[in-house]
């Protein structure tokens, strides 16, 4: 009777390396942070190779502009599997912020929203900042804004307005962004919205709901799908309420 092959053991399979031991990868990343811990020394980078975790975790001490009192702030940033491409996240962890509540930024597990991704810096889409993850002080940089957003978060906690310019959050905050680059009053742009569906709703041979007189295929159809690639799915449902709130 033939012998029938039993399953392996987990102890018997082969054990997968944590994603930062890739040729390059470990590298670059203590490269990143050695820059970064020579700006911050209340930073040190963690690699855990068990948990397949690698971060950067500390402490960094914001001083108020005119008293220089320090406020120190507990952090950890998170390198991702795919760093540098992927963008860090970063988390206040001792519980200094407001944890979870949207108007200052911070989600409930204490990670902070410092851009819409959009318009993130770390991807080179600020034209207001003109880095992303291809420089070599990156991870700096990262940290920098991190140290920018507290402080914000900090004035915020004290007079509850954001100082500063900020995006909404979820659907509004990506209909903000189509808004901004399409440049239309808001009766066109709720024209466009049938476009952020499942697929483009757009005729492409029906006049284009910018107003020229043109043909949608040969007027603002590409930067349409460039935007949705961007932004994704928007039901026409969020449309409609940031239209009824930026309508006057």
């Amino acid at each position: 009777m033939p012998r029938i092959p039993r399953g392996r053991s987990h102890s018997s399979l082969p054990h997968r390396s944590p994603w930062f031991t890739r040729p390059g990868i470990r590298e670059r990343i203590e490269r990143d942070a050695e820059i970064v811990v020579s700006a911050y020394s209340g930073l040190a980078l963690r690699l855990d190779e068990k948990a397949g975790t690698a971060c950067l975790e500390g402490t960094l001490v914001h001083r108020e502009a005119e008293s220089a009192i320090p406020t120190p702030i507990a952090l950890r940033i998170v390198l991702r599997d795919g760093y540098p491409r992927k963008e860090p996240l970063a988390y206040e962890t001792a519980e200094l912020f407001e944890h979870g509540n949207l108007d200052g930024h911070v989600l409930r597990e204490g990670r902070l929203c410092l851009w819409l991704p959009t318009r993130s810096q770390w991807r080179g889409r600020d034209p207001e900042h003109s880095w992303s993850w291809q420089d070599r002080d990156a991870l700096l940089r990262f940290v920098d804004q991190v140290l920018v957003f507290a402080e914000r978060h900090l004035i915020w906690q004290v007079t509850r307005v954001w100082p500063g310019g900020e995006s909404a959050h979820g659907s509004e905050g990506y209909i903000e962004y189509v808004h901004e680059i399409l440049s239309c009053p808001v009766e066109q742009l709720l024209e466009f919205a049938v476009a952020f569906g499942e697929s483009d709703g757009i005729d492409p041979y029906t006049t284009c709901p910018c107003g020229s007189g043109k043909k949608y295929r040969f007027c603002h159809r590409e930067q349409v799908r460039a935007l949705r690639r961007e932004c994704g799915c928007i039901g026409p449902a969020a449309f409609e309420a940031y239209g009824s709130r930026a309508s006057p």
